[in-house]
């Protein structure tokens, strides 16, 4: 099957413009968006990431599709146009995301597709092509004609029993079999020994033995998670906790891990440990869930960003918290003061500038505290506000 390619370049810190794109209503495996990204003018490196384009139409329903790195280094991938984009001749809304373990980093900003309604080819059946419609209703009555030589080949002809019931077809035989009481017998026995072949009982169960159990539990505190019955993988959300703010700067959020799958053994009690937000100049704590993984905390105020921090940055001076896909960083309150970053809950906000009295605010579940206020006379900062606490959701 023909394959066309539309071919873009979008950086993520631009808007684009409506872009060109005309794919015809129905031409699906067909249609494939070739992308490549960019930010500030330079190919995003997607090694080891995944990509995913999402989209909204007109209705306002929304879905997406999972795309295909094809040049990580020259941040080029792309994405099929599938049925649900190509149903209808109105414009969709797009937006492509970059995913890693931790959950989602980046994404652009929103484009529209524009889908362009096709000729229905059932209103333009003109003499010119008659033969080929004859020749595809020859093939479909063919195609019926091999069906029923399969189910004739499975029925099979009567044998000898049914000839001494007097009965030569399927319908007769299901009847003969209800008169003797057979039917509901064989049925029973059947779906027992199915059930039992999957589930590994030997015996009829209540449903609430026969399936597993699922739920989630919410962690604030340090406390201890039991394993289900018949669980075998748990996905746990986690946030160290929030660095504290000091002097100008902005506690960092928690390092986090969203809904990433680990094994486990039914019955295992699995500890839990939460990282305590730190306070005035010191760091968040880490949170420990066992032996799966350790999430750190934040960074405080007045520490320096190591290349391996995951967590989001706390502003300095009048620069805002960093916001996360799930919450926003603090607001600075002035030209001192920076807000705290983001966490499972929005950042602390930073103290206003010209009172040293003043302390920044208490950040929120896993996100920093805010800067302290400064004061000119005498010359000095308030206390920074608090991390937040973090937190461990363990869904199954």
């Amino acid at each position: 099957m023909a394959k066309t390619y539309n071919r873009l370049e979008i950086d993520v810190n631009k808007k684009p413009n409506s872009i060109g794109i005309r794919p015809v209503q129905n031409d699906t495996k067909s249609r494939y968006l070739d992308v490549c990204l960019y930010e500030n003018g330079v190919p995003i490196n997607l090694t080891g990431e995944q990509v995913r384009i999402t989209f909204r139409k007109a209705d306002g329903s929304t879905f997406f599709n999972q795309g295909e790195v094809t040049d990580a280094t020259a941040g080029r991938c792309q994405f099929a146009l599938t049925n649900e984009i190509l149903s209808e001749a109105k414009a969709v809304e797009a937006q492509i995301s970059v995913w890693n373990a931790g959950g989602q980093i980046l994404s652009t900003q929103v484009f529209e597709i524009y889908v362009t309604a096709a000729i229905p080819w059932t209103d333009a059946v003109e003499s010119e092509n008659e033969y080929g419609v004859l020749v595809v209703l020859f093939q479909e009555i063919q195609d019926a004609l091999d069906t029923m030589h399969k189910i004739a080949a499975a029925f099979g002809e009567p044998g000898d029993k049914a000839a001494e019931y007097g009965v030569d077809t399927f319908w007769g035989i299901l009847e003969m079999l209800a008169q003797r009481g057979d039917v509901e017998s064989s049925l029973q026995k059947g779906i027992k020994a199915y059930l039992n072949s999957t589930i590994g009982t030997s015996g009829f169960l209540p449903l609430d033995k026969m399936l597993p159990a699922h739920g989630t539990q919410t962690f604030t505190s340090d406390g201890t998670f039991t394993v289900p019955a018949g669980v075998t993988k748990i996905l746990v959300t986690a946030f160290g906790g929030g660095g504290g703010g000091h002097g100008a700067a902005g506690g960092g959020g928690g390092e986090r891990i969203i809904k990433k799958a680990y094994s486990v053994t039914p019955g295992t009690a699995i500890s839990i440990k939460i990282g305590v937000g730190g306070t005035d100049a010191v760091a968040g704590g880490s949170t420990v869930i066992g032996s799966l993984v350790t999430v750190a905390g934040g960074i405080s105020g007045n520490g320096t960003v190591p290349n391996t921090y995951k967590g989001t940055v706390g502003g300095r001076g009048e620069a805002n918290g960093q916001d996360n896909f799930m919450a926003y960083g603090g607001k600075s309150g002035g030209n001192k003061g920076g807000g705290g970053g983001a966490g499972y809950d929005n950042g602390g906000q930073g103290a206003s500038y010209g009172d040293y009295t003043h302390d920044g605010g208490d950040g929120g579940i896993g996100a920093g505290g805010g800067g302290g206020g400064y004061g000119l006379y005498p010359e000095r900062y308030g206390k920074g506000g608090k991390g937040g606490d973090g937190i461990v959701i363990i869904e199954w």
